[in-house]
């Protein structure tokens, strides 16, 4: 995603997996919990099943 490829042009061929959803920078819990139901709402929305990625923060 860093590298600019656009979320809608991968959702069409599956993405089943978010690492780091939240990023690398800290951020308030609301923030962090918005920000991963709005990308959550997009791959729903992109997907012919209608099914969320896991998400998934690294250690």
């Amino acid at each position: 995603m860093a590298h600019g490829t656009a979320l809608d042009a991968l959702l069409p061929h599956g993405l089943g997996h978010l690492t780091r959803p939240f990023g690398t920078v800290p951020m308030e819990p609301a923030e962090g919990a918005a920000r991963l139901a709005e990308l959550q709402s997009r791959i729903r929305a992109g997907n012919r099943f209608g099914v969320p990625a896991i998400a998934t923060r690294s250690a």
